[in-house]
């Protein structure tokens, strides 16, 4: 086996397993199999800072990212961009930012209220 494919190997029998890393989360009524983390208080304010200069200055209570979304991304139905909104088990995000590594989408949300 190589890297790549021990890799690949690992994202879906691992770190997607439902008994090990992953859950099963709603995402604007879709159920996905994803890891969902919180942010704690340092790393909240942390990426505050960074994106800072992302929204207009008078949004800063839905300037902070306080969770992370790993899905795969082969399982997204949609294409989704900063500053998107998403419902996340019913509750309203807005995307801070996107990654994409290795066919796993990497999703910066914050809360917000509409």
């Amino acid at each position: 086996m190589t890297f790549k494919e021990g890799f690949a190997d690992d994202l879906q029998n691992v770190f997607f397993d439902l008994d090990e890393f992953a859950s099963e989360h709603t995402i604007d009524g879709k159920t996905y199999t994803c890891v969902v983390t919180r942010l704690d208080k340092t790393e909240a304010k942390m990426s505050y800072g960074l994106m800072h200069s992302t929204l207009n200055p008078k949004e800063h209570e839905i300037n902070k990212a306080t969770h992370v979304i790993y899905i795969r991304t082969a399982d997204l139905s949609r294409k989704l961009s900063t500053r998107a909104s998403i419902r996340l088990d019913g509750k309203n995000m807005l995307i801070q930012d996107i990654d994409k590594v290795e066919g796993v989408t990497i999703l910066y949300v914050g809360d917000f209220e509409m």
